[in-house]
């Protein structure tokens, strides 16, 4: 993200110093041809060639002026408006770039992310953590989301609909473990920093820098892993969630009661209800020999698979997931609004 913030200035930089070469260029060639040709002082050269690039009006320096002069002047003339025209144009053109309006947009994001205190900060967002930066925005919380992709993080916060935030986001475009990243997110003043990465040993970096950078910082992590929970404490983690525990835990409770799909069904974000449940992979099931990430269901009602049971197996990891075959009497255990679960089971049930 900074070679794209440099290649902005960059950009800038170039199209002013060419501006200003171009109008010097013009400005020499004036005041050497009537230093020489009309035989006038290189100071009074530089003032009437100085007035005919910016026409400001002027009468002639002498009364014998040649005709060759006269036609030089007129060509300096057109060629100075021509030179400030185009290079104006040129540095206006960047502020009209999509590169350029989102690198201004982040700059003045950075001025207003120095003046906040006790915000919360997340790093990485994705269709799992979406709903922890929801619920954070609809309880006036201000939120700083550390990401490396602009577009999609912008994209999942703007799926909650404006008159639901009470809070406002700011990002930083960068990677969560680096400590000027954080420092940008001002972590300094920060009251709670989330890691959300899929990645156990990501959060476990994230969790150094931070604690390193702000030893008062509650850090809360998630840990996919059972086995990292402690190394995350031992990083310095206030709070651990292990979806590993969690998830195993109730998949072996749905296994055991038999009492039906539901897994979790709470009231959150608002009025609406969220629910987890598992679902069991029938023979009949329209993405058997899919990858998970594969699988149009899913992407229709807007399904996170949180955990995976393949064949006495738990998946918890992303990337295991989303490459996972699925596979008859495979066991997942899904999130999702309430109203887009029952509609996702309604047309399994089909």
């Amino acid at each position: 993200m900074q070679n794209k913030n440099q290649k902005v200035e960059k950009l800038l930089f170039q199209r002013i110093t060419k501006l200003i070469l171009l109008i010097l260029i013009i400005l020499l060639i004036g005041t050497f041809y009537y230093h020489y040709t009309e035989n006038l002082p290189i100071i009074d050269s530089f003032f009437f060639t100085i007035i005919s690039v910016s026409t400001v009006g002027y009468t002639l320096p002498k009364e014998n002026f040649s005709n060759a002069s006269k036609i030089f002047t007129s060509v300096l003339i057109v060629s100075g408006i021509s030179a400030f025209t185009y290079g104006l144009s040129n540095i206006a053109a960047i502020f009209f770039e999509e590169s350029a309006r989102s690198y201004f947009k982040r700059r003045r994001m950075k001025r207003m992310i120095e003046k906040l205190t006790d915000h919360i900060i997340v790093v990485d967002i994705t269709k799992a953590t979406k709903y922890l930066v929801y619920e954070l925005l609809r309880h006036d919380v201000d939120v700083v989301i550390v990401g490396e992709d602009e577009e999609e993080i912008r994209k999942i916060v703007e799926q909650l609909p404006e008159k639901e935030r009470h809070g406002r986001y700011y990002y930083v475009l960068g990677d969560g473990r680096d400590e000027n990243t954080l420092l940008e997110a001002g972590l300094k003043r920060a009251k709670t920093l989330v890691a959300a990465y899929g990645d156990d040993t990501l959060n476990v970096f994230v969790t150094l820098t931070a604690k390193s950078i702000n030893p008062n910082i509650k850090v809360i992590s998630g840990a996919t892993d059972i086995e990292d929970v402690k190394k995350l404490y031992y990083a310095g983690a206030d709070v651990v969630i292990a979806t590993s525990e969690i998830a195993g835990f109730e998949l072996a409770k749905s296994a055991l009661e038999k009492t039906g799909r539901m897994v979790f069904s709470f009231e959150a974000f608002g009025k609406k209800t969220l629910k987890i449940e598992y679902l069991k992979v029938e023979k009949n099931f329209k993405c058997i020999g899919q990858k998970v990430s594969e699988c149009d269901l899913f992407k229709k009602y807007e399904i996170t698979v949180i955990a995976i049971e393949s064949e006495g197996k738990l998946i918890l990891k992303d990337d295991d997931k989303n490459n996972h075959v699925l596979k008859e009497n495979d066991v997942l255990i899904v999130a999702g609004l309430a109203d887009m679960i029952e509609n996702f089971f309604n047309e399994l049930a089909v």
